[in-house]
């Protein structure tokens, strides 16, 4: 991709506001996570590789070679959709400061990348809207007594063959103050660590590595009516059901009477009098009985917990066009050494100051949905 020559102080500039991006950027630290510095357009697709799991075969003996397994891992087309931008303006004086002071980096500058860095958390959390499993209550705060849920998360991912390193919760600010207040987390003599009293931080609870971020998601449902089965032979990921006044949307969650299945909502039709039609994650394998009683899960902040490789990330610079730029302007694209992520800039020239303007091109996916819950808690 073409690059202009930009002034030597912004690769310092760069530098120092990769250093506090690092401390913002929870989400892809967490995940699946790719990058690389080559150039590409809005909608691409970038593969990722994820684990396959495997399955022991008997010995046959006999007298030809076999051909060998398949690779070991499977690659996962992860879209680079979402294109964010935040600009900012620095006058000369900055630029003579960036060079004279070891550890200055201008206000806009800070605030800028915690922007973007609010952006790419909250993109990557937003693959809970296809999670279907989940612990707790919508409507209260976990940890107010106990730990259970903690328990309940780990059972849940011991059960789905999660791979025991790499499971990772990441809580809000009130759910993680909830959890810390607990005595046998905060009493050295019952955890076994002084690391909650001094740090502040959870740490390791349960197999599970626990984070907390402001950018945890709300989810808001508005269904009502009596929604039921509208017909007892029905399988598959569609479900037709009756007796709708306000549609589900997409990411609600539900039980079914008669079984203990958790269910998402993946897509809706159109309503039809009372009646719908809803697409259901996992699919239906054994059928309802006819009338049986759908009971969803009220609005509510959807914590996550899960495993590195539920959730594929993917950034790359985005692909400019100079022969559409501004005249004036200049381009640069910076790759974090530390991290590999990878920002384009776009300097213009103002009065005395230049605009700089910062962008983003990345995607995330969930791409395994049986390591990932949802642990519920009151919508913020």
């Amino acid at each position: 991709m073409p690059t202009n020559v930009i002034d030597p102080y912004v690769p310092i500039l760069m530098a120092r506001a990769s250093m506090h991006l690092r401390g913002k950027l929870l989400g892809p630290a967490l995940v699946n996570a790719d990058y690389g510095s080559e150039a590409v357009k809005k909608g691409s697709y970038i593969p990722v590789t994820i684990a396959r799991r495997r399955t022991a075969k008997a010995v046959t003996p006999g007298h030809l070679p076999t051909e060998a397994s398949a690779t070991e891992v499977d690659e996962i087309q992860v879209p680079v959709d979402q294109h964010w931008y935040e600009d900012f303006s620095l006058t000369d004086q900055d630029a003579e400061r960036i060079f004279a002071e070891r550890d200055f980096l201008p206000k806009a500058v800070e605030t800028t990348m915690d922007a973007l860095a609010e952006k790419i958390n909250a993109v990557i959390y937003a693959t809970y809207k296809e999670a279907n499993r989940w612990v707790g209550v919508a409507n209260a705060l976990p940890f107010a007594t106990n730990a259970d849920y903690m328990a309940d998360a780990r059972a849940i991912l011991n059960r789905n063959r999660a791979p025991g390193p790499n499971r990772r919760g990441i809580l809000s600010a009130s759910v993680d103050t909830s959890a810390i207040k607990l005595a046998q987390f905060s009493d050295a003599d019952r955890a076994g660590t002084t690391r909650t009293q001094i740090e502040g931080e959870l740490g390791k609870k349960s197999g599970i590595d626990w984070f907390w971020d402001n950018d945890i998601p709300n989810h808001t449902t508005a269904v009502a009516g009596t929604i039921r089965v509208d017909g007892a032979s029905q399988a598959g990921s569609t479900l037709h059901v009756d007796g709708v006044t306000t549609i589900p949307v997409i990411g609600d969650l539900f039980t079914i009477a008669g079984s203990s299945t958790q269910y998402v909502v993946t897509s809706v039709g159109s309503l039809a009098t009372a009646d719908l039609d809803i697409g259901v994650y996992p699919a239906i394998t054994t059928a309802h009985a006819d009338d049986a009683l759908l009971t969803f899960i009220g609005s509510h902040q959807s914590n996550l917990v899960f495993h590195r490789e539920a959730i594929a990330f993917a950034m790359r610079p985005m692909q400019d066009s100079t022969r559409m730029a501004p005249k004036g302007a200049d381009f640069m694209v910076f790759t974090d050494s530390v991290t590999g992520m990878s920002f384009r800039l776009e300097r213009t020239r103002q009065h005395y100051q230049n605009k700089w303007a910062m962008d983003v091109l990345f995607g995330a996916k969930l791409v395994r949905r049986e390591l990932i819950l949802r642990l519920l808690a009151p919508a913020e």
